[in-house]
C-alpha cells in the first residue's frame, strides 16, 4: 500500500501495478486509467434572475433563474438550487437538485408582491467538490405605475382657437411605490386612433411635452396618450381629454321664447312677426343649439334691445340656464328683442337675437253696441230685434282681427241665451260688423232683452259689453 503521496493540482496521473509470486516471478505491469488531481470546487461566473438586474421584470413566472459555473479541472455533475425571502433562506424553494441543467424555470413558484427574493445555487463537480453561488436581493414588483395627475393637454382647454399648425403641450404625473419609473412614451392621435398623428416614442423621464408641431384641420380632435414604464417593465397607460381645434365661433343657434311651462310659445301669441307677451308673466327664453355646438359654449350673456339700442348691459348666465326677465317693469307695446352672446372655449363668440316681442297692455277696446226694434212702433208690434255693433279694436295691435261673439237673452230666461245663442260674428272685408237682425216671434211686451258682445284679442284677453233694451 502506498504511503502519503505528493500530487500536483491539475495534473493527470495513472497507477502502475505489478504482481510477484512465491517463485519470485513478476507479472506484466498493469496501468489504471488516468485521473486528474482536483482540489478546487466550481466557481460561479454569473447568475441572472428573470431578465436580470435587482428588480424582477413583468411576468416573473414566465422567466427563469439561470447561472454559469466554471471548473477547469473536472466537470460539474449536479446543480442544486434554493430560493428564499432571506439570505440563504429556503422559504420559497428548498434546496432542490436540477441535475446538470443550468437554469430553474420560475413558473409554478409563488412570489409575493413587493417582496425580496434571494437565490443560492450549489455546483458539485466530479471530484465531489462544491461551489456555492448566491444572487439577491431581487425585488418582486407585480404592479404598474399609478397615474397621480391626469394627462392634461393644451393647458386643460377642450377647444383651441387654431387651425393648420398647432404647438402641442401636455403634462402628467405617475408614481410607483415599489420601483422607479424609468421611461415615458408619448403618442398623439385622434380619440379613435391614439397614434394617428404621432406614434408612441420615448421622451425619457420628462413628465411633459412642449411645442410639438402638428398639422390639423378645422374641427380636428386630438388626445395625448402616455405610457409610463417602471423598472420592472410594467406599463401604465393614460390619455388626455379630447381637444378640438377650430377657428369657427358658435353658429346655428337661436333664442327660443318660452311659456310658463317652459314650452316654446305657439303662434297664438304671434301677430305680423311680433310675439305678444302678457305683463302678468315673466319673459323666459333659452339658447337653442345643436348638442355639439352647445357642448363647446363656455359662457353666454344676454341683454335687452329696443329700437336698435341696448336697454342694459350684458348679464352673464350659464349656457344651459333658462333666462328669466320680470316683465312688469318693461315698457308696454315697445318692440324689443333679446340678444345673446355665446362664447366658446376657444374664445370665439357670436351674437344671436330673438324674434321681436312686445309686452301687451290691455284687453281689446270695446265698440258701441245698440239694440232697437224695427218694423213696428212699439215693442208689442215689433217683429225684429236689431243689434248694431261697432267692431272692437285690440289695444296691442289695432289691425289684429278681434274675435267677436254675440248672445241675447230675455228677462224671463234663466241662465241661457234664449233669443240668440252665443255665436261668432264675422266681419266683412273692411273689418266692420253687419247689424244682427233677430226675429222675435212672440210678444216682447213685459220682457227686457239683453245683448252680450264679447271681444277676444291677442293672448286671449277679453272685453265684454252688455246692453239692455226694455220690452215695454
Amino acid at each position: 500500500m502506498a504511503g502519503n503521496l505528493s500530487l500536483s493540482p491539475n495534473s493527470t496521473y495513472s497507477v502502475r501495478v505489478e504482481a510477484c509470486n512465491g517463485a519470485g516471478l513478476w507479472s506484466d505491469p498493469a496501468f489504471s486509467n488516468g485521473f486528474r488531481v482536483d482540489i478546487t470546487p466550481p466557481v460561479l461566473k454569473g447568475m441572472i434572475f428573470g431578465t436580470g438586474g435587482s428588480i424582477a421584470k413583468a411576468s416573473v413566472t414566465e422567466e427563469k433563474l439561470s447561472w454559469t459555473f466554471v471548473d477547469t479541472e473536472s466537470p460539474v455533475v449536479e446543480y442544486m438550487v434554493q430560493l428564499g425571502s432571506s439570505p440563504e433562506g429556503a422559504q420559497i424553494l428548498p434546496l432542490t437538485s436540477v441535475g446538470r441543467q443550468s437554469f430553474l424555470p420560475l413558473n409554478g413558484l409563488e412570489f409575493a408582491h413587493n417582496s425580496t427574493v434571494y437565490a443560492m445555487v450549489i455546483a458539485r463537480n466530479a471530484a465531489d467538490l462544491r461551489g456555492v453561488g448566491t444572487f439577491g436581493p431581487v425585488l418582486i414588483d407585480l404592479t404598474p405605475p399609478v397615474l397621480q395627475s391626469p394627462v392634461t393637454a393644451m393647458d386643460g382647454n377642450d377647444v383651441v382657437n387654431v387651425v393648420d399648425s398647432v404647438q402641442i403641450n401636455a403634462r402628467w404625473s405617475f408614481v410607483d411605490w415599489e420601483t422607479d419609473i424609468v421611461e415615458y412614451k408619448v403618442a398623439l392621435g385622434s380619440p379613435s386612433d391614439r397614434e394617428s398623428y404621432r406614434n408612441f416614442a420615448s421622451v425619457g423621464m420628462n413628465s411633459m411635452i412642449r411645442n410639438v408641431t402638428v398639422e390639423v384641420v378645422e374641427g380636428a380632435q386630438m388626445v395625448v396618450s402616455v405610457i409610463a414604464v417602471n423598472a420592472a417593465g410594467l406599463e401604465a397607460n393614460a390619455t388626455s381629454q379630447t381637444v378640438r381645434f377650430t377657428k369657427a365661433p358658435p353658429s346655428n343657434c337661436s333664442i327660443i321664447l318660452l311659456d310658463e311651462q317652459l314650452r316654446a310659445l305657439t303662434d297664438a301669441a304671434i301677430y305680423k312677426g311680433i310675439t305678444y307677451l302678457s305683463p302678468q308673466t315673466d319673459i323666459k327664453a333659452q339658447l337653442s343649439c345643436s348638442a355639439a355646438t352647445l357642448a363647446d359654449i363656455a359662457d353666454i350673456s344676454f341683454r335687452l334691445a329696443k329700437d336698435g339700442g341696448q336697454m342694459f348691459d350684458w348679464v352673464p348666465i350659464g349656457p344651459h340656464d333658462i333666462l328669466t326677465i320680470e316683465s312688469g317693469g318693461l315698457p308696454k307695446l315697445d318692440t324689443m328683442t333679446l340678444e345673446v352672446r355665446a362664447n366658446n372655449a376657444a374664445g370665439l363668440w357670436s351674437d344671436f337675437r330673438s324674434a321681436p316681442f312686445r309686452i301687451s297692455s290691455q284687453q281689446p277696446v270695446p265698440g258701441a253696441v245698440t239694440l232697437e226694434w224695427r218694423n213696428g212702433t212699439d215693442a208689442a208690434s215689433a217683429k225684429n230685434l236689431v243689434v248694431a255693433i261697432s267692431a272692437f279694436k285690440d289695444a296691442n295691435a289695432p289691425t289684429y282681427p278681434v274675435n267677436h261673439t254675440l248672445g241675447v237673452f230675455s228677462s224671463d230666461s234663466v241662465g241661457a241665451y234664449n233669443i240668440y245663442s252665443l255665436e261668432a260674428l264675422k266681419p266683412d272685408s273692411t273689418g266692420s260688423l253687419a247689424p244682427v237682425v233677430i226675429p222675435v216671434t212672440s210678444s216682447a211686451k213685459g220682457r227686457n232683452f239683453t245683448a252680450v258682445v264679447r271681444g277676444v284679442g291677442l293672448l286671449g284677453l277679453e272685453t265684454r259689453v252688455i246692453t239692455m233694451l226694455p220690452g215695454a
